[in-house]
């Protein structure tokens, strides 16, 4: 045997000897020491440490975990209300400690502690409704060393552990004013920490569940500074979190963000929306301290997400289900098609990538990102920028807010659910919004979107049924929410904007409360605006809004805009004939039933303005300087002081429309001086100048919903008789409005016209000087319809001689008009045409026949001779003919 293998087997044999003394010393010490008299010491020392009672079945000694290690049995730390649950439940405490102790005298002896290893631990913290957890913990940190100072002599910083375990431990953040809604689980804890002391930073892991999503953190933290505040303490930690319950995993950093926001900002996920996909993946890596400055740089991703609302679980629809008083707006088919169909969105990826720094500044946390970027499918969608400052549970001045989200690329609504649908479709408005102020007292909100690819959809529902409101807003905004009186007001006209239609919005809006002020919410400026198209002589047209939203609502309105052009944002305007640039202004009042800036019982209480229009058309006849006073008071709207000229006329009225029932009824009552009839559009020439009572084209069915562009009908060859003249009169007209708030039959009025000159053309008014003996054709219009001769590739219209060439001309011409079951009477018929004079009663029925009795004295008879005369026909052909019975 070498020398060098028998010292070999000299140091195996000490090392083996060294070690057997060890344990035997380990295994005399467990045997000979009593620790039993260290419990009384260990309960007091904690209770005076902690200020709390605490409670310990047994102590012992471990030397199969390490030599001199106690073992703290069943170790509870309660609470001081007996309604609270106990701070800290350990099934068993390792506590290593130096094997000096033993030996000392044990007045004297002071506990040194090398490890701690805790077994299932326990840990509820009870939060308190003035402080946020990051305070919490300080203060207990502060209050921990304080009292170890005043009952031991020595302070946290004295304490020097080699390593800090904790083996499958929980911690429950229980806020026990909402214990149900708040209470936040981190269970499954490994953790460990090595060499933590005031000297060197501590490499540190932890494995764990937080709210049932598993995360990991490694790095290190420290050294812990002398003054015990936390936020000096450097740390360098990386941390990962996954899961495949992306539910669980979205809910995971609403928790997370909730440990440091008061419960009234808390975040919370809609209650009936379900979120799936593939997997999620979020890690972030924090460097720095709480004071000075902690950079973070984060990724989150969420793959083959997708957003579903859960199905009503009565009606099996995805909105509640209702009993409201018709008409409904959601009960139309299209709607609830419409809402079916996009109840899921579309999967995609989502990617969120951040880099900004945290701090807190005399306890109140600051949030600066430094960049904030949105990804779907890979594609930037949105970039945030800005700061949070003192978002915690105490409401304060210094509560500052700069945030500007900047769209960059757009993102199809299809992707989202209910309750964005079924208002919103296409893509995402573009532009910018910006929030700024002091919360709780002042919030200002700058805005600037184009919705120029966006489509928009607020079924459009009566004035006189606010529950309709309230249900379309509860789907809106979830149940029990409340709408904003602009929904309010947008459900009142029925929005109805398609993709590819232009619009910007601009806004500028204020909350702001004081001490005990009530709360104010400020409508600054919000500007509707359709741009002007480049290379062409379309302008801008804009609406503009201003005033108080809260408490009490009332908005100025002015602005310009093209008549014609509000079929493309207005679902009622659709089927309206109306052209014009009209410049208005005017003054809303909303009643406010409560306190709450989103009211869901807002209704118009009043409306004082301003209709000023230079020159357009409505109902196929031309106008010009319109002008008009337009109120409203609860469900009464009136229009006074109306005036208009046309056909080189001025007409005056003034409207009133009661909207207090389902269906709105409306009252006019005009009068109108030296309209040239011939001025006015040929297109309000059927019968006698538009005054037939013929149905309307192109009314809709549906009831305030989107409905494709009505195509505009070639201009019509005009039938005959045509009237012209001079003509004056008064009436007054009554009826009902439909869906659309167009006049709808039956209708009802009467008027006094007079015509002076006039004429009526193609009828041969020859006749009327000669009493009839056999019926003779007055009117026909298969003689004067125009027909079109081929001329190669030219066509030209010419007229056929006969009763086409004729006319009727009379001095003056005066009846009394009278609507009744769309009938339309003439009363006290009379025309004088020079020696001529005609007077009778007639009616035309709405279809097209007509008949009237006529009187004649003809300057071909002696004077006051009479004859009488009948007139009969339809729209084709007027026959005049003796009556039956009748003697000259």
């Amino acid at each position: 045997m070498t020398k060098d293998k028998r010292t070999l087997r000299i140091i195996y044999l000490l090392a083996a000897i060294m070690l057997l003394a060890l344990l035997g010393a380990a295994v005399f010490v467990h045997w000979i020491v009593d620790v039993e008299y260290l419990r009384p010491k260990v309960v007091e020392t904690l209770t005076r440490i902690t200020g709390h009672p605490v409670t310990l079945d047994e102590v012992s000694l471990a030397p199969t975990e390490g030599f001199f290690k106690l073992e703290l049995h069943n170790l509870q730390i309660r609470a001081l209300s007996t309604t609270e649950p106990p701070i800290l439940i350990a099934k068993k405490v390792q506590v290593g400690i130096t094997p000096a102790f033993f030996f000392a005298d044990r007045d004297d002896a002071r506990l040194e502690i090398s490890s701690l290893t805790f077994t299932n631990p326990q840990i509820n913290i009870v939060e308190r409704g003035d402080l946020w957890l990051a305070r919490l913990i300080q203060e207990t940190v502060e209050e921990g060393d304080q009292r170890m100072k005043q009952q031991l002599g020595w302070g946290l910083t004295n304490l020097a552990i080699d390593t800090i375990n904790i083996q499958n431990g929980i911690i429950t953040l229980l806020d026990w004013e909402h214990a149900i809604g708040r209470t936040l689980v981190l269970d499954r804890i490994h953790a460990s920490i090595r060499s933590f002391s005031v000297d060197h930073a501590s490499p540190a892991s932890l494995s764990a569940r937080f709210q049932s999503v598993p995360f990991t953190l490694t790095g290190q933290v420290g050294p812990l500074p002398a003054s015990l505040d936390l936020t000096a303490m450097p740390v360098l930690l990386n941390l990962e979190a996954k899961s495949t319950s992306l539910l669980q995993f979205v809910d995971f950093f609403a928790n997370l963000s909730n440990l440091f926001i008061a419960h009234a900002q808390a975040i919370q996920l809609p209650k009936d929306l379900d979120i799936q996909g593939a997997r999620g993946y979020f890690s972030t890596l924090l460097n720095g301290t709480l004071g000075k400055g902690l950079q973070t740089r984060s990724r989150l991703e969420l793959d083959k997400l997708t957003l579903t609302t859960r199905p009503d679980k009565v009606t099996g629809q995805v909105f509640p289900s209702r009993s409201l008083p018709p008409p409904d707006p959601w009960d139309q088919p299209d709607v609830v098609q419409k809402v079916a169909q996009k109840q899921a969105g579309i999967p995609g990826d989502l990617a969120i990538r951040q880099k900004s720094v945290f701090k807190i500044e005399d306890g109140h946390p600051i949030l600066n990102l430094e960049e904030c970027y949105f990804y779907v499918d890979g594609k930037p969608i949105l970039d945030i920028k800005g700061s949070l400052q003192g978002m915690g549970q105490n409401a304060t001045r210094d509560n500052l807010v700069d945030l500007t989200v900047t769209t960059l690329n757009s993102f199809d609504f299809k992707r989202l659910p209910d309750p964005f649908m079924p208002y919103f479709a296409g893509e995402m408005p573009q532009g910018m919004v910006q929030i700024q102020g002091r919360w709780p007292e002042y919030l200002q909100w700058n805005a600037h979107l184009e919705f120029s690819q966006t489509e928009l959809v607020f079924p459009s529902s009566p004035l006189s049924v606010p529950a309709v409101e309230r249900s379309v807003a509860r789907r809106a905004w979830g149940k029990g929410s409340g709408a904003h009186p602009f929904l309010s007001l947008f459900h009142t006209l029925g929005i109805a904007k398609q993709v590819g239609v232009p619009l910007v919005l601009d806004m500028e809006m204020v909350r702001d409360q004081e001490g005990d002020k009530e709360e104010e919410w400020v409508l600054k400026e919000l500007v509707l605006s359709r741009p002007a198209v480049p290379l062409s002589e379309t302008p801008e047209y804009r609406i503009r809004f201003s005033g108080m939203l809260q408490p009490d609502t009332r908005l100025e309105i002015s602005g310009k805009w093209e008549l014609s052009l509000l079929k493309e944002y207005l679902a009622r305007a659709v089927p309206w004939n109306i052209s014009g640039i009209a410049n208005m202004e005017g003054v809303v009042v909303v009643d406010a039933q409560d306190a709450t800036p989103l009211n869901m019982g807002r209704t118009i209480r009043s409306l004082d303005g301003q209709l000023r229009v230079e020159s357009g058309r409505l109902a196929g006849i031309d106008f010009q300087d319109f002008s008009a006073l337009i109120k409203q008071e609860k469900d009464i709207l009136r229009l006074s002081e109306m005036e208009f000229n046309t056909g080189l006329g001025r007409l005056d009225g003034l409207m009133r429309v009661d909207f207090s029932s389902h269906q709105p009824v409306y009252q006019v009552l005009f009068a109108f001086a030296g309209i040239a009839l011939e001025k006015l559009s040929e297109a309000s020439q059927s019968g006698f100048v538009g005054l037939s009572p013929t149905r309307q084209a192109g009314k809709r069915a549906s009831s305030g919903n989107v409905v494709p562009p009505v195509a505009v009908a070639k201009p019509a060859v005009p039938s005959y008789p045509q009237v012209e003249g001079i003509a004056f009169g008064q009436g007054e007209l009554r009826g009902q409005l439909d869906e659309n708030w167009l006049a709808e039959e039956p209708f009802s009025g009467s008027i006094h016209l007079e015509v002076e000159p006039g004429r009526m053309l193609g009828v041969d008014g020859e006749l009327f000087l000669r009493q009839p003996v056999t019926p003779q054709v007055i009117f026909g219009q298969e003689k004067m319809l125009l027909q079109e001769e081929e001329l190669g590739q030219e066509k030209k219209a010419v007229r056929e001689s006969g009763l086409s060439r004729k006319a009727f001309h009379w001095d003056h011409l005066e009846t009394d008009l009278v609507w009744s079951n769309s009938t339309l009477y003439f009363d006290n018929l009379r025309i004088k045409s020079a020696g001529l004079q005609l007077s009778g009663i007639g009616e035309w029925q709405p279809s097209g026949q007509q008949h009237f009795e006529l009187t004649i004295q003809s300057p071909l008879k002696e004077p006051g001779t009479l004859f009488f005369a009948w007139l009969e026909g339809d729209a084709k052909q007027i026959l005049y003919r003796p009556k039956k019975g009748w003697a000259e």
